[in-house]
């Protein structure tokens, strides 16, 4: 997980330099079909990509690509107007969210310990965003 923080750090500020650069509409636009044709090659080369699964779900994958494209507009609109630092902060209180998701819908265990790790680091986001 720190190598995927790490990573998504420095991803994040090359998102703030891509929407400098154009526009966000267009940033979105590039970046989304950028990474779709990269895991479409890497699907086909290995096999796993099968047209029936994708006419199976295509009203589940519709809904998902709207939320998925909804949210990623907000924030790449957010990373517009502000520090990347703050957003990515602020992105990352959904943490709560989805431990709490995850124990009230799909039963999930150790809910104590989890919510105790997504309270520090909801601390953690109070303490870059109040003013001191």
């Amino acid at each position: 997980m720190l190598i995927v923080s790490f990573i998504w750090s420095i991803s994040a500020n090359f998102d703030k330099i891509g929407i400098q650069a154009s526009s966000t509409f267009q940033y979105i636009i590039f970046i989304n079909m950028f990474v779709f044709m990269g895991i479409s090659i890497f699907l086909f080369a290995k096999g796993k990509y099968k047209t029936s699964q994708i006419a199976k779900a295509k009203t589940n994958l519709i809904l998902v690509g709207f939320f998925t494209a909804f949210g990623f507009f907000l924030q790449m609109t957010a990373l517009s107007l502000t520090l990347v630092a703050y957003v990515i902060a602020i992105k990352r209180t959904s943490g709560m969210l989805t431990v709490l998701h995850g124990h009230l819908f799909f039963g999930e265990k150790h809910i104590k310990e989890r919510m105790l790790g997504s309270v520090i680091m909801f601390i953690g986001v109070l303490l870059i965003i109040l003013p001191w």
